[in-house]
């Protein structure tokens, strides 16, 4: 995302790096992307966490959120059911590591 100017360079202060170029401003295929890094990294983790997602792929709260809801409405995530549940991962075992070993193919 930094090469592709959509966020600039880490800021010690906040703990961040800043967005240059808004979320909507992405292409099809970055989304795209950044949904695929999602998926491979909760696969790898077996964790769902926004705030997680948040700090690993430096992005706000807003588009981990958007990106999980999306990732809900392909069925590879349960929406949280309460306040305080998280995302689930609906994908056993099998059909998770097979997405691992193929790349990004789900």
């Amino acid at each position: 995302m930094l090469k592709e100017g959509i966020i600039g360079p880490y800021d010690k202060e906040s703990k961040m790096r800043p967005v240059i170029r808004d979320a909507e401003e992405q292409t099809a295929h970055e989304q795209a992307e950044m949904l695929n890094k999602m998926k491979r990294y909760i696969c790898e983790h077996r964790a769902a966490k926004s705030s997680e997602l948040r700090e690993v792929f430096s992005i706000r709260k807003e588009k981990v959120l958007e990106y999980m809801q999306q990732l809900v409405e392909e069925g590879f995530l349960y929406a949280p059911t309460s306040t305080k549940g998280g995302y689930t991962l609906v994908w056993d075992e099998e059909q998770t590591s097979q997405f691992l070993m193929n790349g990004n193919q789900d």
